[in-house]
């Protein structure tokens, strides 16, 4: 299975697919996907394709809180410098 997120080529801003599960059912049955993903932030479009097929896919990791110990799953760019939407407390 690939990443839940994926980073734009044109402006790195890493984005969720909004329907992965979907993408991976379709790639191991021999489904195509067709059409464009377009970046809400500098509207570049990429093929869909290439983003469901893991072509711009963002490394997963778990990040457990420091303070609360609540675990988190997503790239740790999302994370680093940013509160906890449990506790609060900033992540490193």
């Amino acid at each position: 299975m690939s990443s839940r997120f994926w980073r734009c080529p044109h402006c790195h801003t890493i984005l969720q697919k909004p329907s992965q599960d979907m993408a991976d059912h379709l790639l191991r049955t021999g489904g195509s996907i067709t059409g464009n993903a377009t970046c809400p932030k500098c509207y570049c479009t990429s093929s869909q394709k290439d983003v469901y097929s893991g072509k711009f896919d963002v490394a997963e990791k778990q990040i457990t809180c420091s303070n609360c110990y609540t675990n988190f799953c997503g790239p740790k760019q999302l994370f680093a410098g940013k509160p906890c939407p449990v506790c609060g407390s900033i992540f490193k």
